[in-house]
């Protein structure tokens, strides 16, 4: 298995690669999939779902054979406001949905458009694919405006740190003069996900960032804020299923914030 792309957003990671995976196995993060091409063939505990697109919850026992093809994958971490609205829509009485075929060809032209468009603004242009995408599988994506000059500051500070420590929360919260309950309460608020569950993800985009840059996977763990390699490795595929040796074959990585 080869990645080809991987884009993090606040309450996901989109990747763009084969995604073959012959073992069953489950992981908290829900799963919207399309083929860029052909159907492709999926195992949902003990269902068999041949499709071009399919939805699939968290913790949920599943394979996916993409028959070696291309296929975008969204996974959607379990504390989000998007995850909460794919919930309500779908996973009410079962645990994965087949997108209908014409939804499906859809996404993928829009998609097209995008990796036509995204020289351009890479960041622009992604959010308004994503917008689409959602539309399309009937989720209304709640832009998120952040009025509170607090807020911009702690995603600044974030951004400018090299680790995320155990410490952190506390320095934040010194640094916009605010307790620790309050900004949590604050953030989940204006972002739609907890600040520890974004403090985690944070520290992934971290190691994904040097990754990217060369690092090995041990550095690139340890110099975001990771124990070890294998606490990143096993918070990874927890979150997203995606494993330590994929991440290393990674060729592209792109932040969208």
């Amino acid at each position: 298995m080869k990645l080809t792309e991987i884009y993090s957003s606040m309450d996901h990671i989109l990747l763009l690669d084969d995604y073959s995976d012959p073992n069953l196995h489950r992981h908290f993060a829900k799963h919207l999939i399309i083929s860029l091409k052909d159907e492709i063939s999926c195992r949902v505990e003990e269902k068999i779902i041949s499709c071009n697109g399919i939805l699939i919850d968290s913790n949920v026992m599943h394979t996916i054979d993409s028959k070696n093809q291309q296929v975008v994958v969204f996974l959607f971490d379990e504390t989000s406001d998007i995850a909460e609205e794919f919930q309500k829509q779908y996973f009410t009485e079962k645990h994965f949905a087949a997108l209908p075929k014409e939804n499906v060809k859809e996404i993928v032209k829009i998609w097209g458009k995008f990796i036509e468009a995204k020289k351009e603004n890479i960041a622009r242009e992604y959010k308004k694919t994503f917008k689409k995408i959602m539309e399309l599988c009937d989720i209304k994506v709640k832009i998120v405006l952040k009025k509170d000059d607090r807020i911009e500051s702690v995603v600044e500070y974030l951004n400018c740190i090299d680790s995320i420590s155990e410490g952190t929360l506390d320095e934040l919260a010194k640094h916009v003069f605010l307790s620790k309950s309050r900004l949590s309460h604050l953030f989940k608020e204006q972002v739609g996900i907890s600040l520890n569950q974004f403090l985690v993800i944070e520290k992934m985009r971290k190691t994904y960032e040097y990754l990217n840059k060369g690092y090995n996977i041990t550095d690139a763990a340890i110099k975001a804020g990771f124990n070890s390699s294998s606490h990143f490795a096993n918070t990874n595929k927890t979150m997203f299923g995606v494993t330590a040796k994929e991440l290393k074959n990674t060729m592209n990585y792109i932040i969208i914030e």
